[in-house]
């Protein structure tokens, strides 16, 4: 059966989806959560999805990841968790809520089975007498990047996959990656009590936020409204630098530009 290939307009709207369940669900077990990311300055600047983006991205204080990672079920099978944590053959070192009904495309060689998504990254206390774990993890999330492109599909000729394979896989391979990168995440302060907060699995989150900020403000997000920090502008700006201006439209895509996202078998049909 011929794939049937879900445009960006109609992903969007699936992982709107994803994101209310989420919210519903972390409401019901009162486990707190923010937008994050581009999702954040979707949020703050257009009151929804920016225009060209095609993923969600949110943050949960360690706790409450660690509550939703163990205790999230979904009784109709439509939606699933995973992390390394839960699943040694995910490559990330932060979780994914997935939609069960489609299969993603991410370029990656992988023997686990991507989904379309929301990416939830948990957020742990800092101080600056643990900022050699924020060094530690910028060297593994390097080392893990170039380990995923040697995997990746037609990037390289074989044989040069195959030697740079085996050269980066001499120092680390990604699951030693993701295992060492969460170690460090768990060594930091206590959430609760800590004067900042990071992301450290994300690949902009070393730059800490002050607690002081991460109270909740409710922001419309395209039919809904979602919870974001107070001091969004100061984290934003830590970020991105001047996040209100919108990038030259040569530079308007997409973070994720060429994943395919399809229909599984039976799936995503009008009934």
């Amino acid at each position: 059966m011929d794939k049937r290939y879900i445009e960006l307009e109609d992903l969007k709207k699936i992982e709107l989806d994803i994101l209310k369940h989420f919210q519903q669900y972390c409401e019901k077990e009162n486990l707190r959560f923010y937008l994050s990311y581009g999702t954040l300055i979707g949020a703050i600047r257009h009151h929804g999805f920016i225009p060209w983006d095609d993923d969600i991205d949110v943050m949960m204080p360690r706790a409450d990841y660690d509550k939703f990672m163990k205790n999230y079920t979904d009784p109709t099978g439509q939606y699933s968790f995973v992390s390394y944590e839960t699943d040694p053959r995910y490559y990330l070192p932060f979780g994914k809520l997935m939609d069960n009904r489609t299969v993603v495309d991410e370029h990656f060689k992988s023997n686990f089975l991507i989904v379309a998504y929301v990416d939830i990254f948990p957020m742990d206390g800092y101080s600056k007498k643990k900022s050699y774990l924020i060094r530690r993890n910028r060297e593994l999330r390097f080392f893990s990047w170039a380990h995923d492109l040697t995997y990746k599909k037609h990037a390289l000729k074989e044989n040069i996959q195959t030697f740079f394979y085996h050269l980066i896989s001499f120092w680390t391979s990604t699951p030693k990656a993701m295992k060492k990168m969460i170690k460090n995440a768990r060594k930091l302060d206590d959430y609760e009590t800590a004067e900042y907060a990071v992301i450290l699995s994300g690949s902009l989150g070393n730059a800490p936020m002050k607690k002081e900020g991460l109270g909740v403000i409710h922001v419309p997000f395209e039919d809904t409204v979602m919870p974001c920090p107070s001091g969004y502008d100061e984290i934003l700006t830590n970020w991105y630098g001047d996040y209100m201006t919108p990038p030259p439209p040569e530079k308007q895509t997409t973070m994720h530009t060429g994943h395919s996202v399809w229909w599984k078998d039976g799936e995503g049909e009008e009934k």
